[in-house]
């Protein structure tokens, strides 16, 4: 969610992601090759960060806390779950197509040390949350099939999932109603936006999500999952140097979490499309999604629990991430606004009921 670009609150080590241009020589050739090093947080000290940042854009800090926010972000075992997630490389063609190579990794838990040295991409192929001047409609539909296949490597095998030590606890209704005094303080600190990103009426209706969330989430529940990147925006997906647009690159694992795949395809979808789409100009992106999810899980899918599992990631995403990223725009700017918006009207179109 939010980048750890700085010291960590009890050690002096430097987080982050820092990027090198390799000269290296070969059997009497010279090569050059950018990387990228990743020094990862603890992930003690990511929730003490996090929390405080939380509660100084307004949160209540009784529920920013890492016992609440912890599980609600996907931040449990955050420090190893991407270097984990890294390795499966080797087993899974998805991931070694669709994420960074991985080149090198570094671990000592008994120090807290996890380094990932993995490919850089040109900064001409990457964006920021704002700055979407790479993605047109080939690049949005190349990262909805990059995605679809991702999420085809465990479509209704999350068994094998939770047996990975390094993979979070699957949310469950009852794990969602533990952190009820979380939605409810985040649903209350949004209050202050009322007149700038939302309306009177957008409270209301996020203070209903709330108060109904144990009935909407049983349906979750009980449709098929993956595993899913949770935190797909357009700062986390780059196009590999010197390849068309097509050739998609995913970033930032940490978060990962078992979920809708709709969950993704939602919060991706809110950056691209315009705030005022209809249901008709939305739909090919949905339908995109399921049919290639079907043809690289070999498995049929039903269009229309499809169609309600989006219209649930959506409720899913509004009470908590995006519920969240509403208090921090100005620390990591992600053009709330807009995607508040769109959210707001893909959740009028498709209301997963």
């Amino acid at each position: 969610m939010v980048d750890a670009k700085y010291e960590t609150l009890s050690t002096s080590r430097i987080i982050g992601i820092q990027q090198y241009e390799l000269v290296y020589e070969r059997e009497g050739q010279n090569f050059e090759r950018k990387v990228l090093i990743k020094s990862k947080q603890p992930v003690q000290d990511l929730m003490k960060v996090i929390s405080k940042l939380i509660s100084d854009y307004g949160l209540d800090s009784r529920v920013a806390s890492h016992e609440y926010l912890a599980p609600a972000g996907g931040f449990e075992k955050s420090d190893i779950k991407e270097i984990e997630i890294y390795r499966l490389q080797i087993r899974h063609s998805a991931l070694k197509n669709y994420q960074p190579e991985l080149l090198g990794l570094y671990v000592d838990q008994a120090k807290q040390d996890y380094i990932i040295v993995m490919e850089g991409l040109d900064e001409a192929y990457l964006s920021t949350n704002t700055d979407l001047s790479l993605w047109d409609r080939e690049a949005v539909e190349a990262t909805i099939d990059a995605i679809a296949e991702l999420h085809a490597i465990w479509y209704r095998k999350t068994e094998s999932l939770a047996q990975q030590v390094w993979m979070s606890p699957e949310m469950t209704t009852t794990r969602m109603e533990s952190l009820l005094p979380l939605w409810r303080g985040l649903a209350d600190a949004a209050r202050s936006q009322v007149g700038k990103i939302m309306t009177m009426e957008d409270l209301e209706f996020h203070l209903d999500l709330v108060g109904t969330m144990s009935h909407w989430w049983k349906k979750i529940e009980h449709l098929p999952k993956t595993m899913i990147h949770n935190d797909l925006v357009p700062k986390n997906v780059g196009f590999r140097q010197g390849e068309v647009k097509k050739c998609v690159c995913v970033f930032d694992w940490d978060a990962a979490i078992v979920h809708l795949p709709q969950r993704d395809l939602c919060e991706f979808l809110c950056y691209f499309i315009s705030e005022n789409s209809s249901a008709d100009e939305v739909l090919p992106f949905i339908e995109r999604h399921r049919l290639t999810l079907e043809k690289y899980s070999n498995q049929k899918i039903d269009p229309v629990d499809w169609g309600q599992g989006f219209g649930l990631s959506l409720k899913d995403f509004f009470i908590n991430r995006l519920a969240m990223e509403i208090l921090i725009e100005e620390l990591e700017p992600r053009n709330v606004a807009k995607v508040y918006r769109t959210a707001r009207n893909l959740m009028d179109l498709f209301p997963g009921d």
